[in-house]
């Protein structure tokens, strides 16, 4: 879908690019969120009830302003419990 709607928050322009790589998946792509254009690119596995995100970039830009993360951060999730490196 190029559109999803919740409530009223509406996600268009929806690209992901997915490329497979061993025990993980590289995405990069974008979307608008309530007209804020939004791009991430990294990649991601789960093995072991353990998903892991190496985000390698992200940006947003709201009303002009470019909000980008200041380098590559790796979220983990296990047991319920999310966790940042950085």
């Amino acid at each position: 879908a190029d559109t999803v709607t919740s409530g009223a928050t509406v996600i268009s322009g929806i690209g992901v690019d997915l490329k497979r790589d061993g025990d993980w998946t590289g995405f990069s792509g974008g979307a608008s969120v309530k007209d804020i254009p939004l791009k991430a690119a990294g990649r991601v596995r789960i093995a072991n009830g353990t998903t892991t995100v190496e985000l390698t970039s992200g940006e947003a830009t709201m009303r002009g302003i470019k909000a980008a993360i200041a380098q590559a951060s790796t979220i983990t999730i296990a047991k319920g419990v999310t966790s940042l490196d950085r």
